[in-house]
């Protein structure tokens, strides 16, 4: 009566439990890393995978019309580059743009003609870009496979976007960067997002 009992405690079952729930969570911590860079990897690869078959259905259009389509607003906005005279009627950043392929034509390679080669494969370049982002977006959102391929053709083949693929004008790059705002925000508005965290998709919206 009135004596205490000591009860033992294993600690060492206790230790080996601690370790192996750590261990746990670094595994799984790992494992779920490894699994959401994994899927960037897989996406990225899929971009660049459209982004090529785009830009070789459109290589036939800029060799036919190599250097580019010198249409629209594009003979004024040259004009303005060789006087050094600019108006803001057509975006300046546009037209300085314009002026830094010809310069890099006319001093690097001899010839202004390859410097608008170069805008014109960087606009084509954007514009795929922009259309590899859509695509891919469809895959994403587990789109049926007959409509992703109808949307690859129609970016493809499609005779208007090639067209303006070459064209040097600002339209071009405008809608560009259109799209990729318009697809971030229906992938904001399906992500239905409720935290006020920010990501990907919402930098790019911006």
């Amino acid at each position: 009566d009135g004596e205490t009992t000591e009860i033992p405690v294993d600690t060492a079952d206790s230790t080996d439990y601690t370790f192996t729930v750590t261990e746990g969570t670094v595994l799984l911590s790992w494992w779920v890393f490894t699994v959401s860079t994994g899927g960037l990897i897989r996406a990225a690869f899929m971009s660049l995978r459209i982004l090529l078959l785009i830009l070789i259905s459109w290589l036939p259009v800029f060799l036919a019309y190599y250097p580019g389509i010198c249409a629209y607003d594009a003979p004024i906005q040259t004009g303005q580059a060789y006087e050094g005279y600019y108006i803001d009627h057509h975006p300046i950043v546009h037209t300085m743009l314009i002026k830094a392929a010809m310069k890099l034509g006319s001093n690097v390679f001899g010839d202004t003609n390859v410097g608008i080669a170069v805008y014109t494969l960087l606009q084509m370049l954007l514009l795929a870009g922009a259309m590899s982002y859509g695509i891919t977006m469809l895959h994403r959102f587990r789109i049926k496979a007959g409509w992703v391929v109808a949307a690859q053709f129609i970016c493809m083949f499609y005779p208007f976007n090639w067209y303006m693929s070459v064209s040097m004008t600002k339209d071009t790059v405008f809608t560009a960067f259109l799209l990729v705002q318009l697809i971030a925000m229906v992938v904001l508005l399906l992500e239905n997002k409720q935290s006020l965290k920010w990501g990907r998709t919402d930098i790019v919206f911006l």
